[in-house]
Formats: C-alpha cells, structure tokens, sequence
C-alpha cells in the first residue's frame, strides 16, 4: 500500500463514521461484527498486524497523497470543531451506538496505525499532535 493509499483507507473510515458512505454489510454480517470487531475498533487493545481488512476499505488504484491528505485534515478539524461530546449517541454503520470515549476510541485505533501509538486512548487534541496537524480553533 502506497501512502496516499493509505491516507485513503484512513479516510474511508471518517466516511462511514460521518454518514458519507452508506454501503454496509448484511445484517448478519453487522451482528458479528458488533460482537466481535467493536471490542477490538474501541477497546484499549492495540490492533495486530496483518489483520486483513474489509474488502470495502480495500484500495487499489492509485490516489492523490496531497488529496487524501487534506481530506484527513478535514475530517481532523470536525472532529475537533465537533468535540469528544458530540460522539455520544452518534451511529457508526458497522458499529452501532457509540459513547464519546468509543468513538474518539475508534478514531484513536485509526490514527495508531499511522502513527504507532502505543494504545493509550486519545482525544481530539492528541490526534491533532500525534497527526501533526495544526487544527483551527472553533472559538
């Protein structure tokens, strides 16, 4: 995987999260995954490597790094805009219901991978550091 490649794979979980993409599992396919993938997406577990990953996060062609990159940051500045309390009751399409802690969770999991966080639970200030992005303030 390339890194704009990577970049995009990182995307496409904002996109679920946010509600802009819509394609999901069957409903059997979704019963399993809240038991078994939730715990490991929002838990204080770090991922192992090698895991595969779902064929809807799958990329193959090839993608603009400078795009993907200021996609990301998009994404990192709403999340930062919005704040950890916005997260609470928010639907994640695979997922379900989330709390606060689940989803900055989740998002914390994502960014491990791209910055080998040693699985300490992160906030929106800290993704901003570990991404090296420098975010606007809302206020």
């Amino acid at each position: 995987m390339t890194p704009a490649q990577m970049l995009a794979h990182v995307n496409v979980s904002y996109e679920y999260t946010f509600g802009e993409r819509t394609d999901t599992p069957p409903w059997f396919m979704r019963a399993l995954l809240k038991i078994f993938l939730r715990p490991l997406l929002v838990g204080d577990k770090q991922y192992a490597k090698n895991t595969r990953t779902a064929p809807s996060m799958v990329m193959k062609e090839a993608k603009d790094f400078d795009a993907e990159m200021k996609r990301l940051k998009t994404y990192m500045q709403r999340i930062y805009d919005e704040g950890e309390a916005a997260w609470d009751g928010r639907k994640q399409i695979t997922l379900g219901v989330l709390t606060s802690r689940n989803g900055v969770r989740c998002i914390g999991n994502t960014s491990t991978t791209i910055c080998g966080n040693s699985g300490r639970s992160l906030g929106p200030s800290s993704l901003r550091a570990r991404q090296g992005l420098t975010l606007r303030s809302s206020g």
